[in-house]
């Protein structure tokens, strides 16, 4: 196969994001749904340091340009072990959503229920001894979904509460 200089790779924009990957895929079964699709160059899956599985999510890197927008429409939304994967390009980073106002009861896959018309590629409640710590925080694959998101579900009730939806903010470094 010859590959013209355009079509190869050589960046790491070019990198597909896998999240939302399930503890129980491994490697392998990542690898073999997408070689059915278009040969890799490389995959890159982080591994906790204790040996106790991965992080939930993967670097893939196709051997051809072309191949990246095909397989981001082809597998976003895949599921493996229940689980929608999760794919977009490596430097289009998600819109980190901030949600407040939720009930004790609410999990991570009930959250991700209630936003999942707008793209989630995770979402994370924040959790002590007795449930939900009343907020938590949705990645949204694009700035379009999120914003919909807050205008669409601002305010709607989620298990009772109404949910107080706004743009994640970045915690401020006090250089001590």
């Amino acid at each position: 196969m010859n590959l013209s200089f355009d079509s190869v790779l050589k960046s790491e924009e070019e990198y597909i994001y896998v999240g939302n990957v399930h503890p129980l895929v491994t490697p392998a079964l990542l690898k073999e749904l997408f070689v059915q699709l278009a040969p890799l160059e490389k995959i890159s899956f982080p591994q906790k340091k204790d040996g106790e599985g991965h992080f939930g999510y993967a670097y893939v890197q196709p051997v051809s340009r072309k191949s990246v927008e095909y397989l981001i429409n082809v597998l976003d939304g895949v599921s493996l072990f229940g689980e929608p994967l999760s794919l977009r390009r490596r430097d289009e980073p998600p819109v980190r959503l901030y949600i407040n106002n939720l009930d004790k009861s609410v999990d991570n896959s009930l959250l991700r229920e209630a936003f999942s018309s707008y793209r989630v590629e995770e979402a994370t409640v924040v959790m002590d001894s007795y449930g939900c710590k009343g907020f938590g925080f949705v990645n949204i694959k694009s700035e379009s979904d999120a914003n919909s998101a807050i205008q669409n579900l601002n305010g709607r009730n989620l298990m009772g509460r109404p949910m107080k939806i706004s743009i994640a903010k970045k915690k401020e470094s006090f250089g001590f």
